[in-house]
């Protein structure tokens, strides 16, 4: 239905470069470092027992996860496995707190994407709001995606209030959310003017 908003959000120039500096970073140093950090750690022999490779193997899961939500292509089923496989990662993971934060609110963020870009517009609903809940403090920018994608699935059924009230909370959470123009228009709400 042409009257939705795009399946993918518009991304304003500043939210472009970000995304893009945040890519290369990815690509040429974070993940490089760690395949490295792995390799070494294979090196110092039982694996059972040595935490510098349990410690990157972790690592890598959330840069793997990082990658996959910043680029993935439109395949949201290929998206679906590969968070499944960065679950069971995280699930034997040492570190309650790291584990709890992504069990809890990390991984169904990226699903409750996954779900509305497979157009399962109430799995999402629910798959967020569970995030919502067990969202941890200091976390304004990811907190303004889940109600930016809230208002998306409500938009999606239809449901203009909802859809609405959603849309402002995520601007009001954090006003250079990356979809923030996106939004503005679907509020009808001018730009902010940047003071000289």
């Amino acid at each position: 239905d042409e009257s939705h908003m795009n399946d993918y959000p518009i991304i304003s120039p500043d939210g472009k470069k970000r995304l893009e500096s945040e890519l290369n970073e990815l690509k040429t140093g974070k993940r490089k470092e760690i395949v490295e950090r792995i390799e070494l750690a294979k090196e110092h022999g039982d694996l059972s027992e040595n935490a510098e490779y349990h410690e990157a193997r972790e690592e890598q899961a959330f840069i793997e996860l990082a990658y996959l939500y910043l680029y993935s292509s439109k395949n949201e089923a290929e998206a679906l496995k590969l968070l499944e496989q960065a679950q069971k990662i995280i699930e034997d993971s040492d570190n309650p707190e790291k584990k709890q934060i992504w069990l809890d609110f990390y991984l169904p963020h990226l699903k409750g994407i996954c779900f509305y870009r497979q157009g399962r517009f109430r799995d999402s609903i629910l798959t967020l709001t569970s995030a919502l809940e067990k969202a941890p403090a200091g976390i304004r920018i990811d907190l303004a995606e889940v109600y930016y994608y809230l208002g998306k699935n409500y938009h999606a059924l239809q449901e203009a209030e909802k859809a609405k009230g959603f849309f402002t909370k995520a601007l009001a959470t954090d006003p250079l959310v990356l979809y923030a123009e996106e939004i503005r228009s679907y509020l009808g709400t001018p730009k902010p003017v940047k003071k000289k």
